[in-house]
């Protein structure tokens, strides 16, 4: 299973707990419907900034979409990301993008997908 349908899977996983639709959980993140529902299936590659809003939309911390169901972590095929490390990264994440503008936002988001692309 690729990393995007991990995501996406835990997405499900965590917006069912909730009892929450499709529809609920995009109006309450502000992403749409349909575009939840690929990232569900895990054929869309959603932003961080989209994460960030579907996380908050559920009420969760970012960093738990990347947790696995088992509560481990969610495995790339290169590299493991250690929850400790990734809850930390999310944190610093949503603080950068907390109050920020939507230029701000884009900045950073900008500047992530930068780093992570350098660090593959």
């Amino acid at each position: 299973m690729s990393i995007r349908e991990q995501v996406g899977s835990k997405i499900r996983e965590l917006r069912r707990k909730k009892s929450m639709t499709i529809e609920e959980l995009a109006f309450k993140s502000g992403v749409h419907n349909n575009y939840l529902g690929d990232i569900e299936r895990g054929t869309r590659n959603p932003s961080i900034e989209s994460l960030v809003k579907i996380a908050n939309g559920i009420g969760v911390d970012i960093g738990e979409i990347f947790k696995g169901s088992a509560g481990g972590t969610v495995v790339s095929a290169r590299k493991s990301i250690r929850n400790d490390d990734a809850y930390k990264l999310s944190r610093s994440i949503t603080a950068l993008l907390k109050d920020k503008s939507p230029e701000s936002r884009r900045f950073i988001v900008g500047m992530v997908k930068k780093l992570s692309k350098k660090i593959k």
